[in-house]
């Protein structure tokens, strides 16, 4: 006998999926939908109207409202709806991860302060890392640059 499906959070418990925002000031939209997701596979939620329901459920008001006036939103197919949403916030994709800016404006904030310990530093190389090899891996920065 297979188990019975989980009921979606509430969106006040903790675990609940949400819409969170970098330190760049961008929603971490991937990540959001990833999550949602995973909770759709796992309440075994296959219809298109429902999912986006429940995803406005997880969302502030103001974004929620957004979402909900999207004219694909009263369509039953979800990717649809799921594109134009990604088409609000286009510094979310995923070839758009980082910009020349992000690194300058990293390098910027650690100037400022005083790396004092190693987990500080470790802080800073890990975010320096991940922000660099991004560029570099879509030809936006030179090894060189990187040095």
């Amino acid at each position: 006998m297979a188990a019975p499906a989980r009921h979606m959070l509430f969106r006040d418990q903790s675990s609940a999926p949400t819409l969170v925002t970098s330190l760049n000031g961008v929603p971490e939209l991937p990540w959001f939908f990833t999550d949602v997701e995973y909770l759709f596979e796992d309440c075994q939620i296959n219809a298109g109207t429902d999912k986006k329901w429940h995803i406005l459920r997880y969302l502030k008001l103001q974004d929620s409202r957004l979402w909900e006036s999207l004219p694909t939103f009263a369509a039953s197919i979800y990717a649809a709806w799921k594109n134009k949403v990604r088409a609000l916030y286009p510094s979310t994709s995923e070839e758009r991860q980082y910009s020349v800016a992000d690194l300058h404006i990293l390098v910027g904030e650690w100037n400022m302060r005083v790396i004092s310990n190693i987990v500080q530093l470790r802080e800073f190389h890990q975010a320096f890392l991940n922000i660099s090899q991004f560029l570099m891996s879509n030809n936006w920065l030179s090894e060189n640059e990187q040095d």
